[in-house]
């Protein structure tokens, strides 16, 4: 199979197989030398000049590289699979997990882009269920793991099974994964919001625990006001909009909640509709918190302050590891890395209110 194909003047394809023996002939170097450049070898020593010769050469006569012979030689196909639980249904673009699904995967693609490589999702639940052999046939070098949380478990031992490069993305069943330190986002918004004074604090989280981050940030969320003496009346945590309106809304008992911490931007931006609807000002009345730092976060009134969450670092993290164990150069032990947030303060925050 050719691995370039002649173009002429005039952007005419010439159909006849063309090998890297054209551009040896052209500039008189030898095959083997041509080829370590026109495949981007950089383990074999190439003069600079020669190499210049070679890619001046390859563009003058209008070859272009043919990817699927160079994976068929290599054995590799250049690209890393996603496997993701996650469904991608537009009927819920508006659910706090569909909106991070959204931007963890775009973050992924783009680093894997960036590192050269093929980004292919598999949606292990929304179509069929994935099997070993789906991840055994090396449609993908290597797989990213996503949002599957205990069931991850059996996908990291089927990988381990075929020794195939893979990696979770906040879980960690397996040996390499890459997560947000959720705890200590959690400590910086707490630490934050002492400082301004607040001292009855509450919490709005998702209800389904099996979800590490949701499990994570509610049990951080306790553990920050618990040792700082918090008692737990003022210290609470809701799962619904109906359960927060009751406990801010104007029939609560008092005294209300100064703040309100938050899994996810998606929530606190149904925070702040709510508190409007109730009477209440932000910040004035209520402090609001959110997760993530979604481009959301900056252009609602009043700019949410919020834990930042570095997708991009945590996507090209994710590729890093793939591309060591590609390379063999991965702790054989594994490898677990937790990535840091920094807290955004805008204007949802501020002093609690004289009630």
């Amino acid at each position: 199979m050719p691995l370039f194909t002649r173009v002429n003047e005039g952007d005419r394809v010439d159909r006849q197989a063309v090998t890297s023996a054209d551009v040896a002939r052209e500039t008189g170097v030898s095959r083997a030398t041509v080829s370590y450049v026109l495949n981007g070898r950089t383990d074999v020593a190439v003069a600079p000049d020669t190499r210049r010769r070679v890619l001046e050469a390859a563009r003058r006569l209008g070859y272009r590289r043919n990817g699927v012979a160079t994976a068929l030689r290599s054995g590799r196909m250049n690209t890393v699979g996603i496997l993701s639980a996650w469904e991608l249904n537009p009927a819920i673009q508006t659910d706090p997990v569909f909106v991070y699904a959204q931007n963890v995967l775009t973050a992924l693609m783009v680093a894997a882009g960036r590192a050269g490589l093929n980004a292919t999702l598999f949606m292990e639940k929304a179509y069929a269920d994935v099997s070993i052999d789906d991840l055994a046939d090396r449609r993908a070098d290597g797989f990213v793991f996503l949002g599957l949380d205990e069931k991850t478990t059996g996908f990291a031992e089927m990988a381990r099974q075929v020794s195939l490069p893979h990696v979770e993305v906040n879980t960690e069943h397996g040996l390499y994964s890459v997560c947000f330190d959720n705890d200590a986002g959690m400590a910086q918004a707490v630490a934050h919001l002492w400082g301004l004074g607040h001292r009855r604090f509450a919490y709005w989280s998702l209800p389904d625990r099996e979800q590490m981050p949701v499990r994570e940030r509610e049990d951080a969320f306790r553990r920050e006001l618990t040792a700082r003496g918090v008692e737990p009346g003022d210290a609470r945590v809701v799962h619904s909009a109906e359960e927060l309106a009751s406990l801010i809304g104007p029939g609560a008992p008092r005294p209300l909640p100064s703040v309100v911490v938050v899994y996810s931007d998606v929530l606190a931006l149904r925070l702040l509709d709510l508190a409007a609807d109730l009477g209440l000002r932000v910040p004035h009345d209520l402090s609001v918190v959110g997760f993530d730092d979604t481009v959301l976060a900056a252009v609602c009134r009043p700019a949410l302050t919020t834990v930042h969450n570095p997708l991009d670092v945590q996507a090209t993290t994710a590729i890093e590891l793939i591309q060591a164990q590609l390379a063999g150069t991965a702790p054989p032990d594994g490898d677990r890395r937790r990535i840091a947030p920094h807290l955004v303060v805008r204007g949802s925050t501020g002093p609690p209110p004289h009630r």
